[in-house]
C-alpha cells in the first residue's frame, strides 16, 4: 500500500513538471495589443464618389403594327378583268389595284347623259316660254325636277362605274391578291391587304406602381433584333384608362417613325422608358461593389482603415453606379483589394496618397 502511493505521488510530479516545461519553454506565446496594431496596411486602390444627374429607366418589351391598314374590297358585283399590280408592291393613293367588267355599268352612264341632254333642252325650252307666260309656274317646275332628276342620274351611275376600278385608299405596300383574274366577285369582297408602314404603332405594358411617372407624348427607346445598332425614338400616343386584371399593369401604345420601312409589323421590340430623374445623385465606380449572400456593400477609407458598409443601388450609368443609401458624396471607397479587407483594416491606397 505505501508502495502504491509513493508511485502516485513520484507520477503526479512528473506531470507537474511536464505541464511547466510546455508552458514556459514550448508554448507560442499570445499576441500583444501592440503587435496587433503593428500589423501592415493593406494594399488598395481607392476612387472618390462623386454626383451626377441620372435617369432610372424601365426595360420592357413589345409587338409592333402598322399605323395604318385594312383590308380592300369590292364595292360592287362584277368579274375581274384586271389586277394592276404584283404582291409586295408599294403603291400610292389612287393607284388602280383591280378594273372589274363594266359594260353594263357604261352602258347606264351613256343611257343616263343622254337623258340628261334631253332633260336640259326640255327644261330650257319651257323656261324660255315661262318667260313669256306661255306655260303655268306647274309645267316650269316639273321640267325643273326631271332636270335635276336626269343629273342625280347622271352623277350616281358616274360613281358607280368608278366603283368597277378599285384604287388604293392610301399609300402603301400590297399583300398578295385574294382573288385572280375571271373571277366573279360581289360586294364586301376581301381584294388585297394593304398597309402603311412609314409609321409604326408598339403596344407594350408597365407596373402600375409607375403610372405616377407617366406622360402622354412621353418618349421611349425601341431597339430591333431585326435591326441591330440602331436605336429608334418612339412617342407615348394613349394610355389605356383601366389597367390589365389579373396583372396590375398599366397598358400603353406608342408610336415611331419607320420612313425608311426597314421594319416590318410582328417583330419583337425591346423598350426602354425613362420613369425618373435624380439631380445630385451619388456615383462610385461600379468595381467597388461587392454582392454577397449577406447583402450588397462597400469598403469605405475613414482615417486609414476599412469600413465595411451596406449600400442599396440604383442607376447604371458606364463604369459609374449609383449608391442610393451607405454613401455620401464625400467618402473614398476602395476599388480593389477588397477581398483581402475586413472591417477595420489598415489600408494603403497603391498611389500613395
Amino acid at each position: 500500500m505505501i508502495r502504491w502511493l509513493i508511485a502516485v505521488v513520484v507520477l503526479a510530479a512528473g506531470a507537474a513538471g511536464a505541464w511547466y516545461v510546455y508552458e514556459s519553454q514550448l508554448a507560442p506565446a499570445a499576441p500583444t495589443a501592440a503587435g496587433a496594431e503593428q500589423m501592415p496596411p493593406v494594399i488598395v486602390e481607392t476612387a472618390a464618389a462623386s454626383t451626377a444627374t441620372v435617369t432610372e429607366t424601365l426595360t420592357t418589351f413589345g409587338t409592333i403594327e402598322a399605323a395604318r391598314k385594312l383590308t380592300v374590297v369590292a364595292q360592287n358585283n362584277g368579274v375581274v378583268t384586271e389586277i394592276g399590280f404584283a404582291a409586295g408592291d408599294t403603291v400610292v393613293k389612287g393607284d388602280v389595284l383591280f378594273e372589274l367588267d363594266d359594260t353594263v355599268a357604261r352602258a347606264q352612264l351613256r343611257t343616263s347623259e343622254q337623258k340628261l341632254a334631253l332633260e336640259k333642252a326640255n327644261y330650257d325650252a319651257i323656261a324660255a316660254l315661262a318667260d313669256e307666260r306661255l306655260v303655268t309656274a306647274d309645267q316650269l317646275d316639273q321640267a325643273e325636277e326631271s332636270y335635276l332628276a336626269a343629273q342625280v342620274a347622271v352623277v350616281t351611275n358616274r360613281s358607280t362605274l368608278d366603283q368597277f376600278k378599285i384604287v388604293a385608299p392610301f399609300d402603301g405596300s400590297l399583300g398578295i391578291p385574294k382573288v385572280a383574274v375571271g373571277t366573279f366577285i360581289s360586294t364586301g369582297t376581301e381584294m388585297v391587304d394593304l398597309e402603311n408602314r412609314s409609321e409604326l404603332l408598339i403596344d407594350f405594358a408597365i407596373s402600375e406602381r409607375l403610372l405616377s411617372s407617366l406622360a402622354q407624348g412621353q418618349t421611349f427607346d425601341a431597339t430591333f433584333e431585326a435591326v441591330p445598332r440602331k436605336t429608334y425614338t418612339g412617342t407615348v400616343l394613349a394610355i389605356l384608362p383601366s389597367a390589365a386584371s389579373g396583372n396590375a399593369s398599366i397598358q400603353l401604345r406608342g408610336s415611331i417613325d419607320n420612313t425608311d420601312l426597314l421594319l416590318l409589323p410582328g417583330l419583337f421590340v425591346r423598350i426602354e422608358l425613362a420613369v425618373a430623374t435624380r439631380e445630385n445623385a451619388v456615383m462610385i465606380p461600379s468595381a467597388a461593389v461587392v454582392k454577397s449572400l449577406g447583402g450588397t456593400y462597400v469598403f469605405t477609407v475613414v482615417d486609414g482603415k476599412a469600413k465595411r458598409v451596406v449600400v442599396e443601388t440604383g442607376v447604371i450609368q458606364g463604369d459609374l453606379i449609383e449608391i442610393t443609401k451607405g454613401v455620401a458624396a464625400t467618402d473614398t471607397v476602395v476599388t480593389m483589394g477588397m477581398d483581402k479587407l475586413a472591417d477595420g483594416s489598415p489600408v494603403k491606397d497603391s498611389s500613395g496618397s
